[in-house]
C-alpha cells in the first residue's frame, strides 16, 4: 500500500465510521440509509472502508466505554490502528524489495556509485541509478522517506527523483524529504534547481521548498541547524509544517502515526526534539500544539492536536 493508497484508505474509513454510528444511533433514519447506500455504490474501495467499520465495531464492546465520546473514539482507533498496523507490517518487506539501500528505525550512511555520500534517515529507501557511460549523469531516485546528499562539483550533473519532482544539482550539499506525492527540498550548501509539476524552483542555501500533492509550493528561509538533523538524532522544527514533523519522528516508530482531526490546517511548531525516543518526543511534539497521543494499537499511535 503507497502512501497515496494509505492517505486514501483513512479518509474512506473514517466516512465509513462516520455513517456507521449515525446509523447505529438512528438506523430507520431514511437520510442516513440514503448516505449509506450511495457510500457503497461509489465502488469496492468504499466497501472495504465499510467492511473495517463493521469489524472494529464488533470488537467494541458494550462495557469497554460508557457515553457515545468514548465509545466512538475507541471505534475510530480501531478501525485506522488496524489498518495502519497492516500497512506498517509491509513496509520493510516493500523497501527490500524495490530499493539499493533501504533503512530500518535508524538513520545510515553510504557512498553511492558515483563517490558521492548520502545520508538516509530512519525508514528511508533509494536506487542508485548512475549511468556507466562516460558523462552519464549522477542519479538517485528516493522511493521513501529522507535523505541528505553530499554532491561533489565534478562537472557532472546530479539529479534527484523523488516522486514527481526531479532535483538538479552539479556540486552542493541538501536535504531531500517525501512523503506520497509531496516533496520537501532544503539546502545546506550551493544551490539546488527542483523541477515539480509545472514548475521550477532555484534554491540557494539555507532556503527550502515544499512542494504540495496539488502542485503547489511554498519557498522559506530555514536555520542550518534544522536542515537533516536527523543525522544526530534531533529534531529541530524552526517553523517546520506539524506534519512534516510528525512524519520524522514516524520514521522511527515500529508502527505508524494517524493525524486526526478534521483536516483542517495543522500550521507550525517550533522547537527542539530528540529523537532518541521516538515516542516520547512525538508527544511532546502535540504537546507543543497542547495534543495528545493515544496508543490503542499496539505500535500504532493516533495523534489529536489541539486547537
Amino acid at each position: 500500500m503507497s502512501d497515496g493508497e494509505r492517505d486514501e484508505a483513512e479518509v474512506l474509513t473514517r466516512h465509513a465510521v462516520r455513517i456507521f454510528l449515525r446509523l447505529r444511533d438512528d438506523p430507520d433514519n431514511a437520510t442516513i440509509l440514503l448516505a449509506r447506500d450511495a457510500f457503497l455504490a461509489r465502488g469496492p474501495a468504499e466497501r472495504a472502508a465499510w467492511d473495517r467499520a463493521k469489524r472494529a465495531a464488533s470488537a467494541v464492546r458494550d462495557g469497554r466505554a460508557k457515553g457515545k465520546g468514548p465509545a466512538r473514539m475507541l471505534l475510530l482507533a480501531l478501525v485506522v490502528g488496524t489498518m495502519l498496523a497492516a500497512a506498517a507490517s509491509h513496509r520493510p518487506l516493500r523497501m527490500a524489495l524495490a530499493a539499493d539501500a533501504w533503512t530500518a528505525q535508524v538513520p545510515s550512511s553510504l557512498v553511492l556509485a558515483s563517490g558521492d555520500a548520502v545520508h538516509l534517515d530512519a525508514a528511508s529507501a533509494i536506487v542508485d541509478e548512475t549511468g556507466t557511460a562516460a558523462g552519464a549523469a549522477r542519479r538517485v531516485r528516493l522511493l521513501e522517506g529522507a535523505a541528505f546528499f553530499d554532491v561533489a562539483a565534478t562537472g557532472t550533473r546530479f539529479e534527484v527523483i523523488a516522486g514527481p519532482a526531479l532535483i538538479e544539482v552539479v556540486g552542493t550539499a541538501f536535504e531531500v524529504t517525501q512523503a506520497g506525492d509531496a516533496v520537501r527540498v532544503a539546502v545546506a550548501e550551493g544551490e539546488v534547481v527542483v523541477s515539480f509539476a509545472d514548475t521550477t524552483v532555484t534554491l540557494q542555501a539555507n532556503e527550502q521548498a515544499r512542494f504540495a500533492q496539488n502542485g503547489s509550493h511554498r519557498v522559506d528561509a530555514v536555520e542550518m541547524r534544522s536542515i537533516a538533523a536527523w543525522r544526530e538524532n534531533r529534531l529541530v522544527t524552526d517553523g517546520m509544517e506539524f506534519a512534516d514533523a510528525v512524519r520524522i519522528i514516524e520514521r522511527r516508530l515500529p508502527g505508524r502515526v494517524a493525524i486526526m482531526g478534521t483536516g483542517a490546517p495543522l500550521g507550525r511548531v517550533t522547537g527542539g526534539l530528540d529523537l532518541n525516543d521516538p515516542e516520547q518526543a512525538l508527544r511532546a511534539l502535540a504537546a507543543l500544539r497542547g495534543g495528545r497521543v493515544v496508543s490503542i494499537v499496539p505500535g500504532v499511535f493516533m495523534l489529536f492536536p489541539g486547537d
